[in-house]
């Protein structure tokens, strides 16, 4: 049973939401610990000192972030926008909303985990 008003689209649009900021959020911090950490111990970085190639893993940290959450906001706004109007695209929409989000989380883990090779 939906609420008044919430139609089963704007629901479906939640799971690429929800998919989005837990890849923003948790994800970031757990790949971005792994990787970060990795690099640290290889290169006995200090507080001060770290190279160059260890900054990679930070960008990929950030860029992820910002990357999840922005996705999440535009998905949200879309599926608040289009709760008052028929969408027949809710389906193909909660997909490339995921695809999106999981494509951008394994392409800033690949270029994080590519430090080594820099």
């Amino acid at each position: 049973m939906t609420r008044p008003g919430a139609s089963r689209s704007s629901y479906l649009i939640a799971v690429p939401i929800a998919v989005a900021v837990v890849l923003g959020t948790l994800g970031s911090f757990l790949f971005g610990f792994g990787v970060k950490t990795q690099c640290t111990n290889e290169f006995s970085c200090t507080v001060d000192s770290c190279p160059s190639a260890c900054d990679r893993v930070d960008l990929a940290v950030w860029v992820n972030g910002a990357g999840q959450l922005t996705l999440a906001v535009a998905l949200a706004a879309t599926a608040i926008l289009g709760a008052k109007r028929q969408r027949s695209s809710a389906v193909g929409l909660a997909i490339s909303g995921l695809v999106v989000s999981v494509a951008l989380f394994a392409a800033c883990v690949a270029f994080a985990a590519s430090w080594n090779s820099a």
